[in-house]
């Protein structure tokens, strides 16, 4: 029983300790948070960022002819250009493809001339022709 009432005296001590602190006028006032409402409406989002610094590719691509070893002649596009699908990036010399077709050009030439010789009216070639083995003189 004496406990209870050492108890009893001690927490009305410490309440009445704690009321008068409380009360005690250096005690800041509460702030409230300032709030602000607002009524539920679609509208219209603008996605605008504004920013300072460089923007760098997402993924870096190699240009080259689809024919190796062709060498580019102009290019048409800058880099920071805007490109758009299909738009021509670059032109390649032709300097090479018309090498390319005077020789196919020629050995076509050479060709058909072979076959004509071959077809002529007297049935004989007129290029030289070589046994294709020498024959064996030491038997």
């Amino acid at each position: 029983m004496r406990v209870t009432s050492v108890l009893l005296a001690l927490t009305l001590g410490l309440s009445g300790a704690g009321a008068a602190f409380a009360q005690t006028p250096e005690a800041a006032p509460q702030t409230l948070p300032a709030i602000t409402v607002s009524t539920v409406a679609p509208r219209l989002m603008r996605d605008r960022v504004i920013a300072s610094g460089l923007v760098e590719a997402v993924e870096m691509v190699q240009v080259q002819p689809l024919i190796e070893g062709q060498p580019i002649e102009t290019l048409e596009a800058d880099v920071g250009d805007m490109v758009s699908q299909g738009q021509v990036l670059a032109r390649l010399s032709l300097s090479t493809l018309e090498l390319q077709r005077s020789q196919f050009t020629a050995s076509l030439a050479s060709a058909k001339a072979t076959i004509a010789s071959r077809r002529s009216p007297s049935g004989r070639s007129t290029t030289a022709s070589f046994p294709t083995r020498a024959p064996n003189r030491w038997r």
